[in-house]
């Protein structure tokens, strides 16, 4: 993806691409994640200069790509980026004891938690790996989390996200939550309360922010309730 869309644009971006891997808080896992990443990397080096365009591993992500990028250049054509870049990339472990959020110029792979979770923007983000579940789970932190989607329209086409269904179904409930209220807001209430949306065995906030638990509704359509 990174090499394609680098073709495609002719343009180096600045701070490079990222790969985040954000699926636990603890830096021991950090740590195993680190070294796995470490050493699938070295394992595709290791074959380019005997296999090429012929890595299977290669073959099968560049028909990925294609799904949504069908005007991706030829793998022959994205092999030698791959084999000038890959050598020099940066490793990042983002946590209370590694490193500082500093990217290089080409291609980041960032393992993290608690200190990727909130207000923070990672640009060129490509490919993510999600599998943070907290004991309650906030729709307004997950939201926080999202950097996968978004914002970042001109890179979708490019972007992959990894993240067990579960996950999945609650990142969709919670957008069409926020699409709702952003109807809401459009349109003229005057001085009624404006209704947040809750997905379901979800909380919008912290309680003391806002009560989700004062109405429970249908919206037309749906079979089950939205909780308001």
């Amino acid at each position: 993806s990174c090499a394609a869309h680098q073709r495609q644009i002719g343009l180096p971006l600045n701070g490079g691409y990222k790969f985040l891997c954000h699926t636990s808080p603890k830096t021991s896992d950090h740590v195993i994640l680190d070294g796995l990443i470490r050493r699938a990397l070295q394992n595709i080096l290791d074959d380019l200069p005997n296999l090429g365009a012929n890595m299977p591993s290669l073959r099968a992500a560049h028909a990925e790509l294609l799904r949504s990028q069908p005007q991706a250049p030829g793998l022959e054509e994205l092999v030698p980026w791959i084999s000038r870049y890959l050598p020099t990339r940066t490793m990042l472990q983002v946590n209370s004891i590694g490193s500082r959020l500093t990217f290089g110029r080409h291609l980041n792979f960032v393992v993290g938690g608690n200190i990727l979770g909130r207000g923070l923007t990672i640009d060129n983000l490509l490919v993510t790996y999600y599998l943070r579940r907290a004991r309650t789970t906030q729709m307004d932190t997950m939201l926080q989390h999202a950097r996968m989607y978004g914002y970042r329209q001109p890179l979708m086409p490019y972007t992959r996200v990894f993240l067990p269904l579960s996950l999945a179904t609650r990142f969709h409930h919670i957008h069409e939550a926020e699409q709702a209220l952003r109807g809401l807001l459009r349109s003229p209430v005057g001085t009624k309360p404006t209704p947040v949306e809750l997905a379901q065995n979800l909380v919008a906030t912290r309680s003391t922010i806002l009560d989700g638990g004062a109405l429970a509704a249908y919206r037309p359509g749906l079979s089950t309730p939205a909780y308001f």
